[in-house]
């Protein structure tokens, strides 16, 4: 039995597709492609800001030991030897001073061995030296030549105590002792005499030349005139 199609069925009518609102699929956009190939590196952007400071990290491991440190002094005071000397030889545990500074002895030490080359060790460091103070008061005037005296006055010594004097006006019959001596003093500066006495009771007068003279009557009336 042969079938029979049916008749054919006429197409409605086409109908418009709403317009496009922006949000929508457009029915005309097909399914998204595959991605395409990546893009060039865009340049390096700008630096940001500094992060905040991060938590405290905790303790590290201690270190490994240090080297032993030079042997102290034994207990007590060491033996005080007072100014280094260059010929003196000093035992372990003596201390000295030099230029202000004290050093310590921690073994047996040669002469001639200046502080503080090796193995002289440093006690105390001489410190520098402080700032002028400030200027004190005067002081009350010492003891001395009496002020005072008018002319032809002389200085006479009043008692044995120190600056004991006083100006006194010369008696009439001043008069001066001269010791006797034996040899001739030396020879006055240049430009004075010098008057002494010797042991043959004569009066004597050398000059700076070393010239001798014997004062006597004769001499007198050669140099003197009498008016």
């Amino acid at each position: 039995m042969t079938e029979v199609s049916p008749p054919y069925a006429p197409v409605p009518p086409y109908a418009p597709a709403p317009p496009f609102n922006g949000s929508s699929v457009p029915p005309w956009e097909g399914p998204p492609g595959p991605p395409g190939p990546q893009g060039p590196q865009g340049p390096t952007g700008a630096t940001g800001a500094t992060g905040a400071t991060g938590l405290t990290g905790s303790t590290g491991a201690t270190g490994p030991q240090g080297p032993q440190g030079v042997t102290g002094p034994p207990g007590g005071a060491p033996n005080w030897r007072g100014a280094w000397s260059a010929a003196a030889t000093y035992a372990a545990n003596d201390a000295v001073s030099y230029l202000g500074s004290s050093y310590y002895a921690p073994s047996a030490i040669g002469a001639g061995v200046t502080p503080p080359a090796a193995p002289w060790q440093l006690i105390a460091q001489k410190g520098d030296p402080g700032p002028t103070g400030a200027t004190g008061s005067t002081g009350a005037t010492g003891a001395g030549v009496p002020a005072g005296g008018t002319t032809g006055q002389v200085l006479e010594k009043t008692s044995a105590t120190d600056y004991a004097t006083a100006w006194v006006n010369l008696a009439a019959t001043t008069y001066f002792d001269l010791t006797e001596q034996a040899s001739n003093p030396a020879a006055p500066a240049a430009g004075t005499l010098r008057l002494f006495a010797k042991t043959d009771h004569g009066l004597y007068v050398i000059d700076s030349t070393g010239a001798l003279r014997r004062l006597d009557i004769v001499t007198l009336e050669a140099v003197v005139s009498y008016a």
